[in-house]
């Protein structure tokens, strides 16, 4: 039995922007770094834990498994192979991610695999909401130009808009519009302050912990989920416990996590430093 931490990425493991001048990057695009995260976390996960996992004799480990509203292309842009091959396989394992808000399961136990029967389940439970989706998405397009917003449909399971414009009245109403479509089709409607969010009730969060579960129901002991923004807070209901990060405070958003999940295996870490 071993504790399972489903953890966000942007803006919870990791960060946008360049805190300091030895942060590790995770991605890039066009050549240009994208993604950081500190490198004190980036030793943490890849050093050899095997003298503090001996120390902590008895309790569990943890598998940490990625929750993200990245899409597939999005995810595997970031270099995570030191979290699923290196200094992961010693303190953590990272067994499956979850990825387009759990439309998609991927396998890390060969290799790097869809997993087909979720991704079948999934399509089945899209099918009620595509069509309205792509009608949202369409008319975010043909009422807005790319200077206000920029849509991008993780067809058929969400929609995400980039809201670009300065100018309050452009953002509010196309907030308003995309409020009265969420209602309209039934939608979770999520306002993470530059981006809004259009989910079906199928794709929360929420729901991708509570699919995992039941796929793979006795492979845990504890329950943690951890996130920055109000697309991971329907995570608190089915754990045993959240961790909100407040990434806009912390320089390294996932020390929280990591002080509250592995308080002697992180207080001994950094004594070694």
């Amino acid at each position: 039995m071993h504790d399972l931490l489903f953890t966000n990425l942007d803006g919870t493991l990791f960060r946008a922007s360049l805190h300091a001048d030895d942060d590790v990057p995770l991605e890039y695009i066009n050549g240009k770094p994208r993604s950081f995260v500190s490198k004190r976390i980036w030793d943490f996960f890849t050093a050899d834990h095997l003298k503090i996992d001996q120390a902590l004799d008895g309790r569990p480990r943890t598998y940490i498994i990625p929750i993200t509203s990245r899409d597939l292309n999005q995810y595997c842009r970031l270099l995570m192979d030191p979290l699923a091959n290196r200094g992961a396989g010693a303190r953590f394992r990272m067994t499956h991610a979850l990825i387009a808000n759990g439309a998609i399961l991927l396998n890390y136990s060969s290799g790097i695999t869809v997993d087909i029967e979720w991704y079948t389940q999934s399509m089945g439970l899209a099918n009620p909401y595509a069509v309205a989706l792509q009608k949202i998405y369409q008319a975010v397009n043909r009422t807005y130009d790319d200077t206000v917003a920029c849509s991008t449909c993780v067809y058929p399971f969400f929609l995400s808009i980039q809201l670009r414009s300065k100018h309050p009245d452009h953002t509010a109403a196309l907030q308003e519009f995309l409020k009265e479509q969420a209602a309209l089709y039934e939608i979770h409607y999520c306002d993470c302050r530059s981006k809004v969010y259009l989910i079906p009730p199928p794709f929360t969060k929420k729901m991708a912990i509570r699919r995992y579960i039941q796929r793979f129901p006795d492979n845990h002991q504890k329950l943690i989920a951890a996130g920055n923004s109000c697309i991971d807070f329907s995570m608190q209901s089915e754990v045993d416990q959240f961790i909100k990060v407040d990434s806009s405070i912390y320089a390294e958003p996932f020390h929280d996590v990591l002080c509250q999940v592995f308080p002697d295996s992180w207080k001994e870490w950094q004594q070694k430093e």
